[in-house]
C-alpha cells in the first residue's frame, strides 16, 4: 500500500506524480486507486526479459514526452530499465530504492553486476534499512554519501482502527473462535524465512496447548513450498490453516495471540514489514534479528527475541508470553510506541520529500 499512499499524499502536497507500471498480470489495486484519484499512469505489460529492449524504448519515449524532474525506480528489472531510459531521455535526477539485501550475493552472484550498474548510474540510492545500507557499502563499494536511509512507513490507524465485526468474521471464516493460542505467521515459503523452525516449535507447543492453531498468512509461494508442506503433514488435521491472501490483513492480525517471524540470519531480510506491522497491531512478537529487526528488537522490552534456527527457543518464547500476561502487555505497549514514533507513513514521506528537494 505504500505506493498508493505515496501517490495520493504527494499529489495532495502539490507535486505532479505519474506512474509507469510494469506488470505481469491484469491491472492491480495500485492502478485502481490511481484511477479513482485521477493520478496519471501508464501500464506496460512485461512478462519476460525478452521484452527488455522493447520496454526500454517505450519508457524512453514516455520520459521524453513527460520530461520529469526526477525518476524514482523500484525493484530490479524496473530499475535497470528506468535508470537507462532516464539517462537516454536526459533526466538528470534518477534514483532507485534498494528493496533487497544480500540475496544476490548468496544465491544469484551473476546478478551482482546489475546491482553495481544501478548503484553507479543512480543519482542517489534509497536504502530501506541499515542492513541494506551496510550491504551497499561493504559488499558493493557504494560511497556512504550516495545512500539515503528511508525506512518503510505504515499508517498506524490502519492497525488500530480495526472493525471488531471484521475480526469476528475472520475468526469464524478460519475457524479460530474456539482455538487458543492462535499462532500467526505472515511469510512467504522461502527457506531463509525460517518458517520450518516455527512449525517444529508448534509441534512441541501442541503438547502443552492442544487447542492451538497455526495461521500461515501469505502462504504457498516461495522456494521452499514442498518442504513446508511436508512438515505441515506432520501436524494434526485442523491444527493449522494456510491463507494465500487476505485483504483484511489488519483484522487478521487481531485474530492472533502471538506472531512469529524468525528469518535464519541477520542479512536475509532487507526490511521485514511484518516486524513493524505486528507491533502496530499490538500483537506480541517472537522474532530473530534480521533486516529492520536488527535495529529495533530489544529482548523482553519490545519483543521476545530468539536465536536463529532454534525451534526450542521459539516454543519457550510462546509459553513465556502466554504465561506472563502483565509482562507481555508491557512489551506490546513499548513496541507500539516504537512504531508510532519511528515508522509512521507521514514520517517516511517527509524524509523522501526532503531527499527529492536536495537532489
Amino acid at each position: 500500500m505504500e505506493f498508493e499512499r505515496s501517490a495520493i499524499d504527494l499529489t495532495q502536497a502539490g507535486h505532479e506524480v505519474t506512474f509507469i507500471n510494469l506488470f505481469h498480470h491484469p491491472p492491480s489495486q495500485l492502478n485502481t486507486l490511481l484511477t479513482q484519484n485521477n493520478i496519471p499512469f501508464y501500464e506496460l505489460k512485461y512478462t519476460s526479459k525478452f521484452q527488455y529492449f522493447q520496454t526500454l524504448f517505450r519508457i524512453y519515449r514516455l520520459l521524453k514526452k513527460l520530461q520529469p524532474d526526477i525518476v524514482h525506480c523500484h525493484l530490479l528489472e524496473a530499475t535497470l530499465i528506468g535508470l537507462r531510459a532516464a539517462r537516454w531521455a536526459g533526466v538528470k535526477k534518477a534514483i532507485y530504492t534498494r528493496h533487497h539485501s544480500i540475496s544476490h550475493h548468496v544465491s544469484a552472484p551473476h546478478a551482482i553486476k546489475y546491482d553495481k550498474w544501478a548503484n553507479k548510474t543512480a543519482s542517489r540510492i534509497i536504502a530501506i534499512s541499515s542492513n541494506v545500507k551496510d550491504v551497499l557499502i561493504t559488499k558493493e563499494d557504494v560511497p556512504a554519501d550516495k545512500i539515503s536511509l528511508v525506512y518503510h512507513g505504515i499508517r498506524i490507524s490502519d492497525f488500530t482502527d480495526v472493525s471488531s465485526s471484521d475480526v469476528l468474521m475472520l475468526k469464524d471464516k478460519y475457524q479460530l473462535t474456539s482455538r487458543f493460542p492462535v499462532i500467526g505467521c505472515v511469510s512467504r515459503y522461502d527457506e531463509w524465512k525460517g518458517l520450518q523452525y516455527t512449525i517444529e516449535a508448534f509441534k512441541d507447543l501442541l503438547k502443552k496447548y492442544p487447542s492451538a492453531k497455526l495461521v500461515l498468512a501469505n502462504a504457498g509461494k516461495g522456494d521452499y513450498v514442498k518442504e513446508i508442506h511436508l512438515l505441515l503433514k506432520e501436524l494434526p488435521d485442523g491444527s493449522y490453516i494456510e491463507i494465500p491472501f487476505e485483504n483484511r490483513i489488519t483484522a487478521l492480525y487481531k485474530c492472533m495471540d502471538v506472531l512469529i517471524h524468525v528469518p535464519t540470519d541477520a542479512y536475509s531480510e532487507a526490511f521485514g514489514q511484518v516486524y513493524i506491522e505486528a507491533m502496530a497491531a499490538e500483537i506480541p512478537l517472537i522474532a530473530t534479528r534480521s533486516g529492520i529487526g536488527s535495529e529495533i528488537l530489544d529482548h523482553l522490552k519490545n519483543a521476545y527475541v530468539v536465536g536463529y534456527n532454534d525451534p526450542k527457543e521459539i516454543a519457550e518464547g510462546v509459553s513465556f508470553l502466554l504465561s506472563h500476561p502483565d509482562k507481555t502487555k508491557e512489551i506490546v505497549a513499548t513496541a507500539f510506541d516504537l512504531v508510532k514514533n519511528n515508522f509512521s507513513f507521514d514520517r517516511k514521506l517527509l524524509t523522501l520529500l526532503n531527499i527529492y528537494q536536495s537532489l
